[in-house]
């Protein structure tokens, strides 16, 4: 495995493998713990540790399937995104306009939400579908994921 030093100068492990590694060690130390309680339980705690154990385990199982899962990265609509005229390619975030009323033409394969107030504040005032145009009166700026 690689090393690789912090700035606060502790060793870590690197990227999804040193997370995996930590998860492989916290797992075994737990189990470690939890087994060495069982030895030293008393006879009217016998249960208590076999409860302990598979709430461990499930616990673990949790956060394996969690370590494990891949999320996909964010992506930017495609298409274009047209509001008073200027032109905006792929569009993800706020596009603003000081230009009233707001004309906006929605080319992109994503919905396009229209705010009422600067930097997509206050409330949406209608959502434009794929491929839809409109002219928005109370419009300020406009939203795309």
């Amino acid at each position: 495995m690689a090393y690789r030093r912090r700035p606060e100068g502790r060793l870590g492990l690197q990227g999804k493998t040193g997370f995996t590694a930590w998860l492989l060690y916290a797992s075994l130390r737990l189990l470690y713990v939890v087994g060495a309680g069982s030895q030293t339980a008393a006879p009217h705690e016998q249960e208590a540790p076999m409860r302990r154990v598979t709430t461990t385990l499930g616990a673990l199982a949790a956060a394996a399937a969690l370590a494990l899962t891949v999320s996909q990265p964010a992506q930017a609509a495609q298409g274009a995104l047209i509001v008073n005229g200027a032109v905006y390619y792929d569009p993800s975030g706020c596009y603003g306009s000081d230009v009233f009323p707001l004309d906006v033409e929605n080319q992109a394969d994503d919905y396009a939400y229209v705010w009422n107030g600067p930097y997509c504040t206050g409330e949406v005032v209608l959502v434009l579908s794929p491929d839809t145009a409109a002219v928005v009166e109370e419009g300020v700026s406009v939203f795309v994921e």
